[in-house]
């Protein structure tokens, strides 16, 4: 229940000298915020209600972080830390996962997810040349791996440069068919 206080002389029911309470009873809820803003009442803070709301902010922080503990699996040896503690773990731990996220979509919105190889930064000077490929063809094309067990990727019989899709596979080996 909100208590209100009379900022300057107001009336309602009767009239409430300034610094007299006024029951929110007699006040029509949709003037609250106008009396309030054009400084005529004002909201009484009321120590109880305050102190429900801290126990409920409390509460609904502790249901936060055991969620957040279980989605990421955290478990804590011995007694468990303070709510505080507990709450900046699972920060720290949220944080790192969203600079994860963020990165991996950083590197895959880069020139529409292609890493950059030797022929797409040269690609200008091979443009001029007669045998060179269309971009469209080069956009498909993955960077070479340093790891040999990479399988992923669709990798030319002639040239070995791998592409992500079967299409951009069979795109470029057209360039080899007008080469010959």
């Amino acid at each position: 229940m909100d208590k209100y206080v009379a900022v300057l002389p107001v009336t309602f029911d009767r009239s409430y000298a300034i610094g007299e309470e006024i029951p929110d009873s007699v006040i029509d809820p949709n003037h609250v915020k106008r009396l309030i803003n054009g400084g005529r009442i004002a909201r009484v803070n009321n120590a109880q209600t305050d102190a429900e709301d801290e126990c409920k902010a409390s509460e609904t922080l502790c249901l936060l972080v055991e969620q957040l503990e279980e989605l990421l699996e955290i478990t804590h040896e011995g007694e468990s830390p303070d709510i505080y503690a507990r709450a900046e773990i699972c920060m720290s731990m949220v944080r790192e996962v969203c600079e994860g996220v963020m990165l991996e979509s950083d590197s895959d919105s880069d020139d529409d997810g292609v890493t950059p190889t030797d022929d797409d930064e040269n690609s200008d000077d091979e443009n001029d040349s007669s045998d060179s490929e269309t971009p469209s063809e080069d956009d498909d094309e993955i960077a070479p791996t340093d790891d040999a067990n990479d399988v992923s990727g669709f990798k030319c019989t002639v040239c070995e440069k791998t592409f992500k899709t079967q299409a951009g596979l069979t795109s470029h080996m057209k360039t080899h068919a007008e080469k010959e």
